[in-house]
């Protein structure tokens, strides 16, 4: 299954701080690690997405590649903050049979 139309909705609703639409995408144990989090869990995904989303202001986020390997996803990104700073990101991003995402790890640089 191409995997990768879910990942480009993931991305946006993430940039668009659309929790309700990004609520429709995760598995009930999904699980998110990035370099400064480690949670899991619907609910603790959920809240830690809102966080991330108090946190930044003004934010854009660019998709420089997307990769599927099975029903994994690994994406390129680049996120440019209000102040001009650019954060260079890898995504692996690991879908369930559902085609739901169960996990999404973050790697900074």
């Amino acid at each position: 299954m191409n995997l990768i139309p879910l990942a480009k909705k993931y991305f946006l609703y993430f940039e668009n701080k659309n929790i309700k639409s990004l609520k429709s995408l995760f598995g009930s144990e999904v699980k998110l690690r990035d370099w400064e989090i480690n949670v899991q869990g619907f609910d603790n995904v959920v809240m830690q997405n809102k966080k991330i989303f108090e946190n930044l202001d003004n934010f854009k986020l660019k998709i420089i590649d997307l990769t599927q390997s099975e029903n994994i996803i690994f994406a390129e990104i680049e996120i440019t903050l209000h102040n001009n700073e650019i954060i260079k990101v890898l995504d692996k991003i690991t879908f369930n049979q559902d085609s739901k995402i169960s996990e999404i790890k973050a790697f900074k640089g």
